[in-house]
This record gives C-alpha cells, sequence and structure tokens, in this order.
C-alpha cells in the first residue's frame, strides 16, 4: 500500500470550489472536508456556500471557535476518511483552515476565560 493520498482545492470565494470537490467525489472514492472559516457555521446560507462537505454548518453562530478546535475536528475527519478507504478533499478559501486542515501547526493555548473578559472591559 502507497502512502494516503489527500486532495486539496484552493481559491477565491465563489470560484467554484465546491462543485469542483463534488464533481471529483463523484468520480473517485472521495468525500470533501470544508476548510472556510465561515462554512463551519449554521445560518450563513447567503455569506457562503453550504456545501455537502464536512465540517459544515457545524456549529451554531454564537460558538466561539479557535482554530485548534477545527484543526481536531479537519485531522479527525481525514484520518476517518483514509480509514474507510476513500480519499478526502480538502476544499475552501480561508488560507490559514487550509493550512491547519492540511497540516499539524503549532498553535498557541486557548486564553483563559477570566483573562478574555479582562481584555474585553479594557
Amino acid at each position: 500500500m502507497g502512502t494516503p493520498s489527500v486532495l486539496a482545492i484552493f481559491g477565491p470565494t465563489a470560484s467554484g470550489k465546491s462543485a469542483v470537490a463534488e464533481a471529483v467525489a463523484e468520480r473517485v472514492e472521495a468525500e470533501p472536508i470544508s476548510a472556510d472559516a465561515m462554512q463551519v457555521y449554521r445560518g450563513l446560507p447567503i455569506l457562503t456556500n453550504q456545501s455537502p462537505a464536512r465540517l459544515v454548518g457545524i456549529w451554531s453562530l454564537d460558538h466561539e471557535a479557535s482554530l485548534g478546535e477545527y484543526q481536531e475536528l479537519a485531522h479527525t475527519a481525514i484520518d476517518e476518511i483514509l480509514e474507510a478507504g476513500r480519499t478526502p478533499i480538502v476544499v475552501g478559501g480561508t488560507g490559514l483552515y487550509f493550512r491547519a486542515a492540511l497540516a499539524d501547526l503549532a498553535l498557541p493555548p486557548a486564553v483563559p476565560a477570566e483573562a478574555r473578559e479582562r481584555l474585553e472591559r479594557l
């Protein structure tokens, strides 16, 4: 068995990335994973495509998301798709989310809630 492959489709907003990913997934045993900072939220159909990819609409609008949380979910999704013998297609236009899905970024620890509250008051 060779090295597992992960396909990646990156580009600007409204360039047809999701449609390309869906077309590829129909031709090979593949599954898209969103790497878009806005698609992760439910309730934004006017601002962003709500494609059938994994990690679309997973959080409510009031969820305080972090890149670390997304990275963990993206890596899990990639691993699950590979374990099922399929090819993950990471698709998106948010560069940092795209990098987080495809690499193991060293991220700083989350800011403690009390420090965040103090900074918000300032």
